[in-house]
């Protein structure tokens, strides 16, 4: 499964439910590498008061992925 199916569409899902619509939706991103810089990931977590929070998830599973923005909400 790609990570960005992950995040979208199942890990975005889950975070709703969890805080009871606080998370509206998550999205992925993927900044490709150049010749002298490395590729990034991030996730953002958009909040119903159209707040967002960015989160590196460069080099992570989906497993940290889904850690990664869980503890992202939990500081929230």
């Amino acid at each position: 499964m790609s990570k960005q199916r992950f995040v979208e569409f199942y890990l975005s899902a889950m975070m709703k439910a969890a805080t009871g619509g606080r998370v509206s939706k998550v999205t992925y991103q993927y900044t490709k590498a150049g010749k002298r810089l490395p590729a990034k990931e991030y996730v953002t977590i958009n909040f119903e008061d159209q707040s967002c929070v960015p989160v590196s998830v460069t080099d992570c599973d989906l497993l940290g992925i889904a850690l990664e923005v869980v503890k992202a909400v939990k500081g929230q």
